[in-house]
């Protein structure tokens, strides 16, 4: 039976079926493109699985090496002396193993193992037993034919070459640091496992080699030696003419020296200087005696002795003029002072004549006066002392002088004074550098002799008993899984070129009209299109038969 057309409009969707109409039309295209999608995710686990099968297995070995960082890893002829012990750091590593991975050692290696071991043919199924499962024998003959086709067994080829031999080493050897700790690691990827653990040894001997052959210090030792020779001599020469300069110019200590000169200079100074004024006022004295005597006479005409004032009165002047003499040193004849004394003794004068006048005998003419031969006195002391003033002053300028020449000699021979105590500093300190590097290169050099190495072996290369690789489900899912997105894309990339009007809300969609009817599918009707179609064809063939 027909479904019966029903007329009546359709009701709108609600708004809270917007989102499940969303996620329908984003599920719609996978939906009818399912079969698709699944047919390529097969195809890309097909292909995964195949990829995989044509791998084959590989194994690797690896062995460690722990270096520890000395003074001997930082001594070349140049550096030598500059040399410091320090700690690891990251740089020590990372020129280590810059070192460490010098093209010529993957030459060695491989000259070593040999470039036909290493390029032997891998051949799978040689290890396989009776015992060995019926699938593994199968899937190891047929990597066993990959592996081997297309070559003709009866032709012999030529052997790898050694700089081939050598680019593998580089592509399947990593030597590298581990984190965070001073050892090296050396690995290898093989199909062998025998090869794999016999390049990596190959390797941890070479790198052993390598660092002793790097950090010998035979050259060095041989430089610094001579080094050290030659800034003992330059020492000793340097020291020998310091010395010899400093006995030609008599020169002990030439900061102390020249301070005991300028303090002698300054003390002399000051003995010139009150000198100078005891010879001024020694000359000053003497001059004003030399007048005073001349005004004295040397004889007494006479003598008063019977008036008893008189001796006191002359007593009293001679004080006087010994005070004016005295004044007469410091101050001018034109002074207050000077011309007090000269009113007193003027005074004490008048009555020693008024004295002399009133009851005085004259004494016999011809006695020597007293106070002539006290002056004459005074004026010979005055002499004696002025002439030892004037030598002991002459003595002083002979010195002041004398000192003077020995500072400009001293000053002279400031400059290349210094200069060779500054060459011979140098020349000490390059000395006492030299014989320090030499006992740093001494103790590493008997080191290199005794064959002994900052490099130690803590791991021999593993033989591997596990493949390494490779990983055949990882290539199987990611395979099937870029064979899925390419059936998801294609999915979608149908569904946005396809025209075809799948639902009513298509044709509001696209043409904006309102749906007023829905005509449900009736498959009975489509059968008997069907049958319809096939009805001319099969009335023909019964024409031919008849």
């Amino acid at each position: 039976m027909e479904a019966p057309l029903s007329l009546a409009p359709q009701p709108a969707p609600p708004e809270d079926e917007a989102p499940i109409e969303s996620l329908l039309r984003v599920l719609k295209p996978l939906a009818r493109s399912w079969v698709s999608i699944g047919f390529l995710a097969g195809l890309g686990a097909i292909a995964g699985a195949f990829y995989g099968a044509i791998q084959p297995n590989v194994f690797q070995s690896t062995g460690k090496i722990l270096v520890q960082f000395g003074v001997r890893e930082q001594i070349t002829a140049d550096t030598i002396t500059e040399a410091r012990s320090k700690g690891t750091n990251r740089g020590d590593m990372f020129n280590e193993i810059q070192i460490l991975t010098n093209p010529a050692l993957y030459e060695a290696v491989a000259r070593e193992v040999g470039p036909e071991n290493m390029f032997e043919p891998y051949d799978p199924a040689a290890k396989d037993a009776p015992d060995t499962p019926l699938q593994t024998r199968l899937f190891h003959q047929f990597q066993s034919w990959w592996f081997t086709r297309g070559s003709d067994p009866t032709v012999a080829s030529e052997p790898p070459s050694l700089a081939s031999a050598a680019r593998a080493l580089t592509n399947s050897t990593r030597i590298g640091a581990e984190p965070g700790s001073t050892v090296i690691s050396v690995s290898n990827v093989n199909t062998n496992p025998g090869i794999a653990q016999n390049i990596v040894q190959r390797f941890l001997e070479s790198l052993l080699e390598r660092h002793q052959q790097v950090f010998a210090t035979e050259p060095s030792y041989n430089v610094v030696a001579q080094r050290k020779k030659d800034a003992k001599e330059a020492s000793t020469q340097a020291y020998s003419a310091l010395q010899k300069f400093r006995k030609e110019n008599q020169i002990l200590d030439f900061e102390s020296q020249r301070t005991t000169l300028l303090n002698a200079k300054q003390v002399l100074d000051q003995e010139l200087a009150t000198a100078e004024h005891l010879i001024a006022d020694l000359q000053a004295r003497y001059t004003v005696l030399t007048q005073i005597l001349a005004a004295e006479e040397p004889t007494l005409e006479q003598r008063e002795e019977s008036n008893p004032l008189i001796a006191p009165l002359e007593e009293q002047r001679s004080q006087l003029e010994r005070q004016r003499s005295q004044l007469l040193v410091k101050y001018p004849e034109s002074s207050v002072e000077v011309q007090s004394i000269d009113r007193e003794l003027e005074t004490v004068r008048g009555q020693l004549a008024q004295a002399r006048e009133n009851g005085s005998s004259a004494t016999p003419t011809g006695t020597a006066n007293p106070e002539h031969q006290r002056l004459q006195g005074e004026c010979q002391q005055v002499i004696v002392q002025l002439t030892g003033a004037k030598a002991a002053q002459k003595k002083r300028v002979a010195s002041a002088k004398r000192i003077d020449q020995d500072l400009q000699a001293l000053q002279a021979c400031e400059a290349k004074l210094f200069r060779l105590e500054n060459q011979y500093d140098a020349a000490a300190q390059a000395a006492q550098d030299a014989e320090h590097a030499y006992e740093k290169i001494r103790l590493a050099h008997t080191l290199d002799r005794a064959n002994l190495s900052n490099l130690r072996v803590i791991q021999d290369a593993t033989y591997p008993i596990e493949k390494a690789g490779p990983n055949r489900k990882k290539y199987l899912l990611a395979l099937a899984a870029l064979g899925g997105v390419v059936g998801v894309v294609l999915a979608y990339v149908r569904s946005a070129v396809d025209q075809t009007f799948r639902s009513s809300r298509d044709v509001e969609r696209v043409l904006g009209l309102p749906v007023v009817a829905v005509v449900p599918e009736n498959r009975r009707l489509r059968s008997l299109g069907r049958l319809e179609k096939k009805r001319p064809l099969l009335r023909s063939t019964a024409g031919r038969d008849s």
